[in-house]
């Protein structure tokens, strides 16, 4: 994939001033690491992303760019853009802008750029660094959250496109470490079959309440075992907060088929629907649905003027909603002085 970005561009320089907003600058990784940030604001489009352990579970590839850089933004950012459609939710883009445009001029450079409206998230925030002091530069975090790969993607593409198709085969089979009494039930959570997975780690729970040397022994596959099968109910959850109801809904129902074989799961699954199915929720899901297809245009517009007027008309006709919100969040951008 992309075999013509073999062909070396020069580097954009980037200042350390620029790199970050604070003094101590982002600390700087090196392969095998495994970095901890949590966002001081959390990624534009990052409804479930607060800090790089809400990334873990899939490769994350962090590209680090600026407005100033050719590189960047007419080879190594599209190409990104292009990896997170390519790979979908088995992969997470992140868009690191860093030559001190901050996050507003960063994100409304994307929009003209028609860079938003994808899966991808965008910050100004540095939660790590590569090294080095020369832009297009990226940074790959395998499942588990360490770090792969460090470089420039541009003269690295295939390395990269070999790594993170690695890490999706690895997230898709059960981990090589997990013990052979769980392994049952690893395979039913890799199959999408969390029921069965819930129910077969309770089996071997209550097969070592009085073995204690045992249960010891797998309370760290155990645990990450129920991690992952409680995963998907807090992704429900944020996502309706943040009034996402469409969306919300629609991994509702992957995982009522997900979980049938668990009483308990289903009775989560039927609770959770019913807290979001009244009448008082009636004007959020309607105000959702609606400024999701006004955003479609907006970022497939590249910011159109007339659009953003719709978006601010939205805010001011469904005041109190979060769909206003996310309404008000992206009309600002055309509101800003010109630069």
């Amino acid at each position: 994939m992309f075999g013509f970005l073999l062909i070396p561009l020069m580097a954009a320089p980037i200042a350390a001033s620029e790199r970050v907003g604070q003094s101590a600058g982002p600390l700087t990784v090196r392969i095998g690491d495994v970095p901890s940030y949590t966002f001081q604001t959390a990624p534009s489009n990052g409804v479930l992303v607060r800090g790089l352990e809400d990334l873990r579970g899939r490769p994350a590839l962090f590209d680090f760019w600026g407005p100033h850089c050719p590189g960047c933004v007419q080879h190594a950012v599209p190409h990104a853009l292009k990896l997170q459609e390519t790979w979908g939710d088995d992969l997470q883009i992140v868009l690191v802008e860093v030559q001190g445009a901050g996050q507003d001029e960063a994100e409304r450079f994307a929009l003209r750029q028609h860079w938003l409206g994808g899966r991808s998230l965008w910050s100004s925030e540095v939660p790590f660094w590569p090294g080095g002091n020369s832009l297009p530069t990226s940074v790959l975090l395998g499942n588990d959250g360490q770090v792969l790969w460090k470089g420039n993607p541009l003269t690295q593409s295939r390395e990269i496109d070999r790594l993170i198709a690695e890490q999706v085969r690895a997230r898709r089979a059960v981990p090589s470490s997990a013990p052979e009494a769980l392994r049952p039930a690893w395979t039913e959570l890799v199959r999408g079959n969390l029921g069965r997975a819930a129910q077969l780690a309770t089996e071997v729970e209550d097969r070592l309440r009085d073995d204690p040397i045992a249960s010891r022994d797998l309370l760290p596959s155990l645990t990450a075992l129920r991690r992952a099968i409680e995963a998907p109910f807090g992704q429900v959850v944020a996502l309706a907060e943040a009034g996402f109801l469409d969306e919300a809904d629609a991994r509702l129902d992957e995982l009522r088929g997900a979980v049938k074989d668990d009483a308990a799961l289903s009775a989560r699954i039927g609770a959770l629907a019913e807290s979001w199915s009244g009448e008082s929720v009636r004007a959020e899901r309607d105000a959702s649905r609606r400024v999701a297809r006004l955003l479609s245009r907006y970022f497939e517009s590249g910011g159109d003027d007339a659009i953003a007027r719709e978006l601010t008309e939205f805010v001011a006709a469904n005041n109190g909603t979060r769909a206003a919100v996310r309404a008000a969040y992206w009309a600002r951008l055309n509101a800003l002085p010109p630069r």
